[in-house]
Formats: structure tokens, sequence, C-alpha cells
């Protein structure tokens, strides 16, 4: 089916009170298996390109790619920019690409008002093509720890309010105790208070960015308070190193790439399958 945005996904998973997997692509058969593994269950799915990226493939190769998975696999899917920070690099993307339907501006290190500044002017270049806005108030710990205090991460309720209102965004990636990347000297806390806030004062879909380290109970706990989208990264890269790595080490001799990037996708795939699970997103697409 054609590419849709994440607003249309969202919207309907806030109704539903589901989460979405966003997913951060790192190769290309990456890519087809986590569309087919979504495809399986039935569930939409967000796939997402950082910057990195599409320097590493082009975008040529990725626009073919999501062309030809939007006519392969009969479920909603969008197609996002994530954590992209300067939006010339933005508004680049899009004026050279079709396949684009969402993006990520990601101004969370600045000061309030030069976000909104920042995020304003993505809105408003976005909406005239029918392209989702997500933009980050707060920040998430780990590759966004610039901050000095600690209670610097996290998102501020009445702030949020007036962020959303002056930018007019789609969507809101929140910081409420998560951490980016592997779990090392700082481990998750969350601020389930401060979700419950935000879910009662903003009016749209709400983001949670960072989920390296948290448990099942705790992902059940924050979808059922209103999270639409989860992103995950980390998880995944891991799980294809792990069975790559183990193949190889069984295999030592194998030159067929084929055999060994299998391997890693079975992970991947048993990964996505239960996380769509989890989130309680199967059957809906």
């Amino acid at each position: 089916m054609p590419l849709v945005t994440t607003k249309e996904i969202l919207t309907k998973a806030v109704a539903q009170n589901y989460a979405v997997p966003h997913i951060n692509i790192s190769n290309l058969e990456h890519f087809d298996t986590i569309l087919s593994t979504a495809a399986k269950l039935k569930s939409p799915i967000i796939v997402a390109f950082t910057t990195g990226l599409i320097k590493y493939y082009g975008d040529e190769i990725l626009e073919g790619l999501c062309s030809a998975a939007s006519k392969k696999y009969q479920i909603p899917f969008a197609v996002h920019l994530d954590h992209h920070k300067d939006p010339k690099d933005i508004f680049t993307r899009i004026k050279k690409n079709k396949y684009i339907t969402s993006v990520m501006i990601d101004a969370s290190l600045v000061d309030f008002e030069k976000n909104v500044a920042i995020t304003k002017d993505v809105v408003e270049f976005c909406s005239k093509k029918g392209i989702s806005v997500e933009a980050e108030l707060g920040a998430i710990q780990g590759t966004e720890d610039d901050h000095s205090s600690a209670d610097a991460f996290y998102t501020d309720p009445n702030l949020a309010i007036e962020f959303i209102k002056q930018t007019k965004i789609d969507a809101l990636a929140i910081s409420i105790g998560t951490v980016h990347g592997c779990v090392t000297k700082l481990a998750p806390s969350l601020d389930l208070k401060r979700l419950e806030q935000l879910r009662k004062t903003t009016t749209i879909p709400l983001v949670l960015h960072g989920c390296s380290g948290l448990n099942d109970e705790q992902i059940k706990t924050v979808v059922s308070k209103g999270i639409a989208k989860i992103n995950i990264a980390t998880e995944f890269k891991v799980v294809f190193h792990d069975g790559l790595v183990k193949y190889l080490h069984e295999h030592p001799t194998e030159t067929d790439s084929r055999l060994f990037f299998g391997a890693a996708n079975k992970n991947v795939k048993n990964l996505l399958e239960s996380k769509i699970k989890l989130f309680n997103s199967e059957n809906k697409g």
C-alpha cells in the first residue's frame, strides 16, 4: 500500500491505546526483515533513516527500496528522518526524495525559544508537503547528556503545552528518564507521574526514545499510559551483531554472506515479533 504519514499511523494508535514500533534501519537486509515481519503480524511500522544511513547508501538506493516495499507489503508504514538537527538538511532531503513521509527535527539541546523557532520553520515547510513533524522537548540521557542537572533532562508539562501550541507539531518526543544507547553507567528511571501529566495536558501523540534497559512490564506501563510510538535502535543492532558473530564462530570457513546475514536477521525478526506483541500493535495494520 502507499506510504503513509506518522500522523495517520499514530492518530489511530492513540485512539486504540497501542504503540507503533519505530525501527532505525542499519542495513538493506535489515530493512526488508523489518517490513516482512511487520507485514506477517499485520502491524503498522515506522522505519527510520538517520543522516549516517542516508550518507552511507545514498538517496537513490533508499528511494528504490521504499518504492518496492510500498508495493510489496500491504501494511501502513511511514519512512521517517530521525534525529535530524539541521533544518536545511531536512529541506534538501524532502526536495530530492518522494519516499519521506515524516521527519524529526531535534533541537532539544538549544534553549526553548530557539527550539520553537527552528521547529516552526520545519513544520511550515513540511506541512505544505503533507509530511508529519516530530520534535523533542527535554533530552534523552546517554547521547544527549550535555545538560548540567538531572532535572534539565525531563520534559516540563507546562512548557510542552506551549511548545505544541507555538510549533503545531504532529508528535512530541518526551523525556521521562529513558536512556539512549547501551545502558552502562546510566540506568533508566521512569517518571510515570510526569508521563501521566503530559498525556493529560497534551493532545498529540507522545513518543518515547531511548528505551534501552526497559523491561517488558515498564514498556507495557508506558503504553498503557499513552505512549503511541517507541523508538528502538540499539537492541536491533545488538541482536544482529550477536547472530552474525555466533554463526561465523560456528562456521568459520563460510563465505556465503546470505547465510550469515540470514542468521543475523533471524534474530532481528524474532525481536521485532516480540516488540509488536508487547506494544499491542499486532493486527492493527
